[in-house]
């Protein structure tokens, strides 16, 4: 971690009157350069402090390591919540919560449609979803504008 130095202009009335910085100019001083300043008897100097922090590499290594799972188990549960067009005549529609499940997981993964089928087929291994629908199915649902939410 290292320092980020900005150059702050100092425009303040109050800085014009007094020839002192106001209290916004050294809390911004402070936020931004991380400065502390001490008064010496050859007159103040501007100590630049390097804050570090601990990393907790357990729990992150943790959290890293299950980030896929816990979001494929938290995408399947919110795309339950969606309601879903009910099918009264036809051919059986593809499930809107598969596809959207797929089409969401295949952005996430920012890969192509052919090669995230290959995540499909492990959510369905998974249960996850039922059936993996064609590797185009979630791109079309994406381009598809009823699927845009409607701005007022």
């Amino acid at each position: 971690m290292g320092y980020r130095a900005i150059q702050i202009t100092e425009i303040s009335a109050h800085y014009h009157l007094s020839r002192r910085k106001c209290e916004h100019i050294a809390a911004t001083r402070y936020y931004l350069e991380l400065e502390i300043e001490k008064n010496t008897p050859t007159g103040t100097v501007t100590e630049k402090i390097h804050i570090t922090y601990e990393q907790a590499w357990e729990a992150y290594n943790a959290a890293q390591k299950a980030e896929v799972k816990l979001f494929d188990e938290l995408l399947k549960d919110l795309v339950k919540a969606i309601p879903g067009p009910e099918q009264t005549m036809g051919r059986p529609r593809l499930s809107i919560h598969e596809t959207l499940f797929c089409a969401i997981q295949k952005v996430y993964s920012q890969l192509s449609s052919r090669c995230a089928y290959s995540l499909f087929e492990n959510a369905t291994a998974r249960g996850q979803i039922d059936h993996a629908p064609n590797f185009n199915a979630p791109s079309k649902l994406i381009k598809n504008p009823e699927m845009m939410p409607n701005s007022a």
